[in-house]
């Protein structure tokens, strides 16, 4: 005879007991899939690392579970599972806000496919105009030739902010349109920022005789040669070209490239070359044919620098990263300071650096790097020194104590690095470093020349300053690239 068994209708406290449970494992669970689905997506992390946190967080969501299935009677252990799980959920949430800041900044400084032109209006330092508007009636130098596109976009936004269509005075180099102004032959100048530092060649005083009243932004698009789609960064060897612009604020800012850096990387030998070139070697620019200082490159965009150089070494250069003033200071504090070895003791911009191993801070290293007239060799050693500090950036990051504060120094460097590197390519580069933890070993070399004095395209006719380049040190650093790309480790002597 079957004996039915009466199952008791739940209180109301009971219900609530288990809606209680029921909402808090829910908000575990939710929390839980959304941080593991970030990792994922996030796809820096292998399988060494996933695997582990994915256990835990099945792991801690099982426990709590565990604790809400127990009786009545332990009801302690039921409340302590509770505020357990409320606390891993706030856990959670911080951890998934960590995962996306970093997922932001790698698409913030990847995939850099544009500059930023930025055309200024001046007039004299003690005239009594401070808008546009107050010389709309009045006349606009402007060059006849260089840069014109930009000049008239320029002209055009400022017809359209004034309502009117201004006057424009047509001369045929920088020089002639400053004095122009000086002369008070016109009432205003219409200067591409970039050519601020031609301009400062013919008067240092220049920043103290002008002010600035008006200024328009331009985005253009940076036409680079496309990578191979086969070419894969954790595998095949590549170049990187470091442009360091002469300027603060935005690092898309079109300007002079004060540095200028051959980064070679050989994923499989793991060896870095870095290859300085000097900023004022005498180069003849791809676009226009001209001789010029590769520094003046920089003015006429980031493609400019980088396929004048492909011309005189005879390489192909797969990507580019851009840096200022701004950036060299956040990255080197991001990564809590760096260390790096000095040829010479010297001082510069208030700061004492003594030969051999020296640990800087962000205006430290920029002061490190920027130096020349404490050297004999000027220029070439400036450039030695940018070598030991993106040595010593190389060195910090790629050490253990990297991982725990990547996050924090890739949202630091957002908005003062950019480079052409994908998000894929960038996250594929942490993720083979974080698996294997692996030493690089990092190479030097310099390209050299001798002083000249010559006219340059960007300047005209007034003679200044050049490098003449010794094509024996621009063959052998072709000589370098070519052997790392066939996958040879290099040892450089100079």
């Amino acid at each position: 005879m079957s004996r039915n068994k009466t199952i008791k209708p739940l209180t109301k406290k009971q219900k609530i007991d288990r809606l209680i449970s029921g909402a808090i494992l829910a908000f575990q669970l939710i929390t839980s899939c959304i941080l593991v689905g970030l990792i994922l997506n996030l796809n820096m992390l292998t399988m060494r690392y996933t695997i582990p946190i994915v256990i835990v967080v099945v792991l801690f969501f099982a426990l709590v579970l565990a604790s809400q299935l127990i009786k009545k009677r332990n009801s302690k252990r039921k409340l302590f599972g509770r505020i357990i799980s409320l606390v891993l959920s706030c856990l959670m949430i911080f951890a998934s806000t960590y995962v996306l800041r970093t997922s932001h900044a790698i698409n913030a400084i990847s995939g850099a496919d544009y500059q930023t032109q930025s055309v200024l209006v001046y007039v004299k330092a003690d005239s009594e105009a401070n808008a546009i508007q107050d010389v709309q009636d009045g006349t606009f130098a402007i060059n006849k030739i260089s840069d014109r596109d930009n000049t008239d976009y320029a002209v055009q936004q400022i017809n359209e902010a004034t309502s009117t269509t201004i006057a424009t005075r047509e001369y045929d180099s920088y020089q002639d349109m400053y004095d122009a102004l000086l002369d008070d032959e016109v009432d205003a100048m219409i200067m591409n920022e970039a050519y601020e530092a031609i301009t400062e060649q013919y008067d240092e005083e220049f920043d103290h005789m002008v002010k600035v009243i008006y200024s328009i932004e331009r985005q253009q698009d940076v036409e680079t040669t496309p990578v191979s789609d086969e070419m894969d960064v954790t595998k095949d060897t590549f170049t990187l070209y470091i442009t360091g612009i002469d300027t603060y604020g935005p690092v898309s800012t079109v300007s002079r490239s004060d540095v200028n850096m051959l980064v070679t990387v050989n994923p499989q030998t793991h060896q870095i070359l870095l290859t300085n070139i000097p900023r004022d070697y005498y180069v003849t620019l791809h676009s226009y044919g001209q001789l010029d200082k590769l520094t003046h490159a920089g003015i006429y965009g980031v493609n400019e620098s980088m396929s004048t150089l492909e011309d005189l070494i005879g390489i192909d250069i797969d990507y580019y990263a851009r840096v200022n003033f701004s950036s060299v200071e956040t990255i080197v504090d991001a990564l809590g300071g760096i260390t790096v070895n000095s040829e010479y003791a010297f001082s510069a911009g208030g700061y004492s650096f003594s030969a051999g191993s020296n640990t800087l801070n962000g205006k430290e290293a920029l002061a490190f790097s920027r130096e020349r007239y404490s050297f004999s060799a000027g220029d070439r050693q400036r450039g030695k020194n940018q070598q030991a500090v993106i040595t010593g950036i190389i060195n910090k990051m790629i050490s253990p104590s990297i991982i725990t504060n990547y996050t924090n120094i890739l949202s630091a460097v957002s908005d003062s690095f950019q480079t052409s590197l994908s998000t894929s390519e960038i996250q594929s580069l942490v993720r083979m470093q974080l698996n294997d933890m692996s030493s690089w070993d990092i190479q030097t070399y310099s390209l050299d020349g001798s002083g000249a004095s010559r006219s340059t395209y960007s300047y005209g006719s007034t003679p200044l300053y050049v490098m003449i380049p010794d094509q024996s040190t621009v063959t052998q650093a072709k000589t370098y690239i070519d052997a790392m790309e066939s996958g040879q480790r290099i040892t450089v002597t100079e």
